[in-house]
Formats: C-alpha cells, sequence, structure tokens
C-alpha cells in the first residue's frame, strides 16, 4: 500500500512538473484553425466566409463535432472546456506512458524515470514544437488512447488494440493512420 502511494505522489510530481513546463495555451498555434471550426458547429452563421474554419481535417474527424456537441447540450465554456479535456488527457498520457514503460521494462523506478523523460517537454528539430502539445489538439486527444492501444499491444491483445487504434482514427485519422 506503501508503495503504490510512492508510486501515485510521484505520477502526480512529474504531471505537475511536467504541466508547470510546458504550460497551457488556448487559440494559439494550430488550435487557432481548430477553435473556429468547433465555434462553426455551434454557430453555423460564423466564419461563413473563412476558409480555414471549413478544412476537409474538420470533415473527417469526430474531434469538433464532439466537442461542439458537448457545448450545445452542456452549455460549457469553450475556453474551460478545452483547458479540463487537456488537464485529463495529460494525466492519461502520463498513466499510460508509466504503464506501458512498466509492461516494457518491469521495473517500476525505470517506469517512473522513463515516464518523467516522456513527459518532460523537449524540442524537436530546432524548432519550438514540442514533443507534446501545449494545447488541446486532435493528435493530442488521440495520444492517450494511442499508448493503451501500445500497452494492449505489448501484451499481445491485438482485438482490444486494434479497436483503440480503429477509435483513434475515427477521432483524428492523420495519427489513426
Amino acid at each position: 500500500q506503501g508503495r503504490l502511494t510512492m508510486i501515485k505522489l510521484a505520477l502526480c510530481l512529474i504531471f505537475s512538473l511536467s504541466f508547470y513546463l510546458h504550460g497551457y495555451y488556448f487559440a494559439t498555434g494550430d488550435q487557432s484553425t481548430y477553435v473556429p471550426q468547433v465555434l462553426q458547429r455551434i454557430n453555423p452563421a460564423l466564419f461563413q466566409r473563412d476558409y480555414l474554419s471549413q478544412t476537409a481535417e474538420g470533415d473527417f474527424s469526430l474531434m469538433f463535432p464532439l466537442l461542439a456537441q458537448i457545448i450545445k447540450l452542456t452549455g460549457a465554456d469553450l475556453e474551460w472546456l478545452y483547458f479540463f479535456l487537456y488537464l485529463t488527457l495529460r494525466g492519461l498520457s502520463l498513466i499510460f506512458i508509466y504503464r506501458l514503460s512498466l509492461a516494457l521494462t518491469q521495473s517500476t523506478p525505470a517506469a517512473l524515470l522513463a515516464t518523467a523523460f516522456l513527459s518532460l517537454p523537449k524540442f524537436v528539430a530546432g524548432t519550438n514544437q514540442p514533443t507534446l502539445d501545449n494545447s488541446l489538439l486532435p493528435r493530442f486527444f488521440v495520444l492517450p488512447l494511442l499508448l493503451l492501444s501500445l500497452n494492449y499491444l505489448s501484451k499481445k491483445q491485438w482485438v482490444i488494440s486494434s479497436l483503440l487504434v480503429g477509435l483513434s482514427f475515427t477521432i483524428h485519422p492523420y495519427s489513426g493512420i
């Protein structure tokens, strides 16, 4: 019981440090294209002449209609919904990174170290693009599903893994591929 508490505490610390270092940004970068797609699904009169809000990705992804439907049904504020989902998905990603690392290494210290390394921001190829997004984007939306799929794949549970990849594909086709 004490060991499990220490693991949870370590994961909470990694989560907090990761969130602190990554930060969170609303409606910047790619999200500045995606937010209007959600808003237009809530109110079709918006952005009628803005072709960026009518991209093909918006037609093939379930993310935008799903978020618009949640907002319509609950009356939730778009910014708070995105922030809550971002925190939830970042937490799930961290847990699934830990579970996959533990399955692959069979060592709690190694899994915690791997989780820390894979959760902290690293910048790719000299660009300002972090390895984990700092806003809620479709590819980040499916990251926990794909990590969970790898967990099942490591246990040779092909059907569940395939179903999770299929679900990821319906939310964000590019990531599913």
